[in-house]
């Protein structure tokens, strides 16, 4: 598992790790929290080179006190739902799981 710093790969700052099914324990913990329950925080849609994309954002607080995840520090959990459509087929959908060592109310000013 990779974990990447928000800030660049030389400096301290939050990490993020994007959770694949080749990492079975982590991937389960996260693909079984209730997203049907959270609210969409951000979505955005795209069109481009012959396909219309939308990806929706959900976020989720991880407490380890509660149990936590299999990945060390992780604060906050993410999916990302990306629907593709070209426009010669039917499209598809797409979930990535991901978590961050970052705080759920913390944001970053724009660069």
């Amino acid at each position: 598992m990779a974990a990447v710093n928000l800030a660049g790969r030389d400096q301290e700052g939050p990490l993020h790790a994007v959770i694949k099914a080749n990492q079975p324990t982590a991937y389960r913990q996260l693909a079984a929290l209730p997203w049907r329950d959270i609210s969409v925080q951000h979505t955005t849609t795209s069109t481009g080179h012959g396909r219309r994309e939308s990806r929706s954002v959900k976020t989720c607080g991880i407490v380890d006190e509660l149990g936590g995840i299999a990945f060390p520090h992780a604060d906050l959990a993410l999916r990302i739902h990306r629907r593709r459509r070209q426009k010669i087929d039917a499209g598809n959908v797409q979930h990535v799981h991901a978590c961050a060592t970052l705080a759920a109310g913390f944001t970053c000013a724009p660069a």
